[in-house]
């Protein structure tokens, strides 16, 4: 051991509109705001996933290393809730404490539930999330609360759909899980004949929308493609070829698009609460979380 052992206190606090300013104001030496973060534990709250019982990080000073988005979401939404508060730490402890060490992603939450296929479930509740909340738009990461909570109450579901598609070519399976069962949700039966046409796609003819889709990835700007080009083409042609096929339109082509294209039939199946301008949303200009390691950043939860 080197030096003297520290004297470290754990206190609990309960933190709303009475005392959050005070609190905040110990946020000194923290890293600059950011508002997808702080709308993160904003959603959070909403939706019921804020836990009790967060800890909260502070030097011998007092001052705290962490938790400023935290408490601007409590302000911004009067929540109160229980902190425990470790202090005694000094500044540079502290700072190997809270920034090191590999974080556990949400994967790793689910496969020590004994999910059987946790690293493909996973990413197919970030898909379906970024595909039918208006909230994900304007938040930073997925909290593991809420994707634990999503695999309960949808487990039978999303284990027979990675049992279907689990080693899916042409297609990443996380795709056709979030698709069939979003598209189930908005309509069906129109989700059954879809995916029929995905799973036998020999039955297929000109001017369907999946025949358009698959021709599409034939094409040499697809063939040619980087990776994360090629999912994002292949992601919004499913998009495409749903939105026609959920109209009965016809569709002779389709060109490869890198554009955000929006998905129809979602209005009876979004949070409702939903408020873009007040909570910072981005309107539809982005991705999500659709890229290689998603699941990586939304682990820092103590921020």
């Amino acid at each position: 051991m080197n030096g003297k052992p520290k004297k470290v206190t754990i206190t609990p606090v309960t933190i709303g509109p009475d005392n959050v300013d005070e609190h905040i104001d110990k946020c000194k030496s923290n890293r600059g705001k950011n508002r997808k973060h702080v709308n993160t534990w904003i959603r959070a709250i909403k939706k019921g996933n804020f836990r009790d019982g967060g800890l909260i990080f502070a030097d011998e000073k007092g001052l705290y290393d962490d938790a400023q988005h935290r408490l601007a979401a409590l302000k911004m939404t009067n929540y109160t809730a229980l902190f425990y508060i470790v202090a005694g730490l000094d500044r540079t402890t502290l700072n190997m404490t809270v920034d090191s060490g590999k974080k556990r992603t949400n994967t790793d939450r689910l496969a020590a539930k004994n999910v059987r296929y946790a690293n493909l479930i996973c990413p197919s509740i970030e898909e379906i999330i970024d595909l039918s909340d208006p909230w994900r738009k304007s938040t930073s990461m997925l909290l593991p609360d809420e994707v634990l909570s999503f695999y309960d109450r949808n487990a039978k579901e999303l284990d027979s759909l990675a049992q279907a598609y689990y080693g899916y070519e042409d297609i990443p399976p996380r795709y056709l899980i979030a698709f069939q069962f979003i598209f189930t949700k908005i309509n069906s039966a129109k989700a059954d004949q879809f995916f029929k046409g995905i799973t036998h796609r020999q039955l297929l003819k000109k001017g369907e929308p999946l025949f358009a889709f698959y021709e599409m990835l034939g094409t040499q700007t697809v063939i040619n493609s980087e990776k994360a080009q090629l999912k994002r083409y292949i992601r919004n042609g499913i998009i495409i070829a749903w939105n026609a096929h959920l109209k009965g339109d016809v569709m002779d082509s389709m060109e490869p698009t890198e554009r955000y294209i929006t998905l129809e039939g979602t209005a009876g199946i979004l949070d409702p609460d939903f408020d873009a301008e007040s909570n910072g949303g981005e309107g539809e200009g982005g991705e999500g979380a659709d890229e290689e390691g998603a699941d990586e950043e939304a682990e820092e939860v103590h921020a």
